[in-house]
Order: C-alpha cells, then structure tokens, then sequence
C-alpha cells in the first residue's frame, strides 16, 4: 500500500527549496483579522482542546467556542490545507 504522507522539505526536485516553501504548496497561512475567522480559530480550538484531546471542559463554552484571556491581545493564525480548504 503507497502512502499519501506529504513529504515537506522532499527537495528531490528542487534541491535548494526549504521546508518552509515546500509546506506553502500544500498549505495557505493568514490572519484571522475578522470575527468570523477568529470564531474558526475558536471552533478549531474547540474541537482540539475540548472534544479531541478532553484538555479542557466542553460545557464551559456551550457555544463550541474555545476562548481565553489572552485572545483580545493575541495574533491569531489559520493553516488551510490547500487541497481541501480545511
């Protein structure tokens, strides 16, 4: 069975290219700068620290949301797979 890993950094075919421009191929990086991307920052948050790994208590954000203290000050990031948009 062939595996469908993606191979960041293979430089196989572009020995000079990093990993960093290899992983943008596969990936798109941007602000969350609106309420509605910062909400998905919230949701992603969420679904990793409350549902997947139980680090945090699902019932205190009834919302789906996962926030914190800091989120007012802090620079949130989205990673999007490029091939699927998730």
């Amino acid at each position: 069975m062939e595996s469908t890993a993606i191979k960041l950094g293979d430089t196989t075919e572009n020995p000079r290219e990093t990993i960093s421009a290899a992983s943008m191929r596969y990936f798109s990086v941007t602000c969350a700068m609106s309420a509605a991307e910062r909400d998905a920052v919230f949701r992603i948050r969420y679904n990793v620290y409350c549902e997947e790994f139980g680090f945090e208590d699902p019932s205190l954000s009834p919302e789906r949301l996962e926030r914190d203290a800091y989120d007012d000050s802090s620079i949130h990031a989205l990673v999007t797979h490029r091939a699927t948009g998730k």
